[in-house]
C-alpha cells in the first residue's frame, strides 16, 4: 500500500503568491510607462509638425507676391474642380487610452483569479486528504 504523506508546502506557495504579487506589479508599471510615454512622443510629434507647418507658413507670406499652384482637375462630365498642390490632409492619431488600458487590466484580472483559484483548490484537495 502507498500512503500519502502530507507535506508543508506553505511557505513555498507563500513565496509563489509574493514573486507573482511582484511581476505583476512591475508588469502593471511597465504598462503604465509605455502608455505615458507613447502619449508625450505623439504630444511632442504634433507639435513639431505644427512648428513646421507654421514656419512654412510664414515663410510663404513672407515671399513676394506668389501665387500658389493650383491644380485642375476634370473628371469625365467635362466639370473642373481646384485645389491647391500644397493642400495636405491632416492625419487623426490613432485612438488609444481607457479602453485599451481598461481591456489589459481585465486580462491581468482574470490571470491572477485563474491562479487564485488554482491555488485554493490545491489546498483544498490537500487538506481533504
Amino acid at each position: 500500500m502507498s500512503f500519502i504523506r502530507r507535506t508543508n508546502w506553505g511557505g513555498s506557495v507563500a513565496i509563489f503568491i509574493v514573486v507573482v504579487f511582484i511581476l505583476a506589479v512591475g508588469l502593471i508599471g511597465s504598462m503604465y510607462y509605455v502608455v505615458r510615454r507613447g502619449e508625450q512622443a505623439r504630444k511632442d510629434q504634433a507639435i513639431a509638425t505644427y512648428e513646421t507647418e507654421k514656419a512654412k507658413k510664414t515663410a510663404a507670406t513672407t515671399k513676394p507676391a506668389e501665387k500658389p499652384k493650383v491644380a485642375v482637375n476634370s473628371d469625365k462630365k467635362g466639370s473642373t474642380s481646384t485645389s491647391p498642390s500644397g493642400a495636405s490632409a491632416t492625419q487623426a492619431l490613432p485612438e488609444t487610452g481607457l479602453n485599451i488600458t481598461a481591456s489589459k487590466m481585465v486580462g491581468l484580472y482574470l490571470l491572477s483569479f485563474a491562479i487564485a483559484s488554482y491555488l485554493v483548490s490545491r489546498r483544498e484537495l490537500a487538506s481533504s486528504l
